[in-house]
């Protein structure tokens, strides 16, 4: 359901934009191995040029490959715990919560802590709920567009830098180490949509 409210992630941009890249936020079940820790771990993908089409595909695919030892990945991981993220393409971004004990809740996956950066103005159209991966289990999931515009008035970003705080609101969490949510957007956005 589409939100009336302009800073937050599921209100409508009004602009038809299909990325062609994907920053996935993946937070693993907890490890069956409590010596070991949780896989929060980043990944980015891109189609090639070609739009995504099929963001769930996408997602599904990414969940596999995310479930593997990371030196077995076809896709690996750029960074761990959501830290120090760097967006610079106007793309999807997803939160990808493998664990059937944690969730997001619904129209209020993702609030954004604007004592550490700025208030949303350019991550929209936002889609949530349970995601089916393709082992059949149900995981809670969210995505939305990173416009990459510089202001409320969808002015594209030109060679400034403006951080986020982004905090996905993690419902049954008990992990020793909340991840991280910050990061910035680098423009101009590269390449196409």
């Amino acid at each position: 359901m589409a939100s009336t409210d302009p800073q937050s992630i599921y209100y409508p941009s009004g602009k038809n934009v299909v990325p062609c890249s994907i920053y996935l936020y993946y937070l693993g079940p907890p490890p069956s191995d409590p010596t070991k820790s949780r896989k929060i771990l980043n990944y980015y993908y891109t189609n090639g040029g070609r739009p995504i089409d099929d963001v769930q595909f996408v997602l599904r695919m990414l969940a596999d490959n995310a479930r593997l030892d990371v030196d077995k990945q076809d896709i690996p991981p750029y960074g761990a715990h959501w830290e120090f993220r760097v967006w610079t393409r106007i793309s999807y971004v997803a939160y990808l919560i493998d664990d059937p004990a944690v969730s997001l809740p619904t129209e209020d996956a993702v609030t954004f802590d604007t004592k550490k950066g700025l208030p949303n103005h350019c991550f929209y159209d936002a889609v949530d709920g349970p995601l089916q991966l393709n082992d059949g289990s149900k995981r809670s999931a969210v995505w939305f567009i990173n416009h990459m515009w510089s202001a409320p008035d969808g002015a594209v970003l030109g060679d400034a830098r403006q951080h986020f705080h982004m905090k996905p609101n993690l419902i049954g969490y008990e992990g020793s180490r909340y991840p991280d949510s910050g990061g910035t957007n680098m423009g101009p956005p590269i390449g196409p949509p």
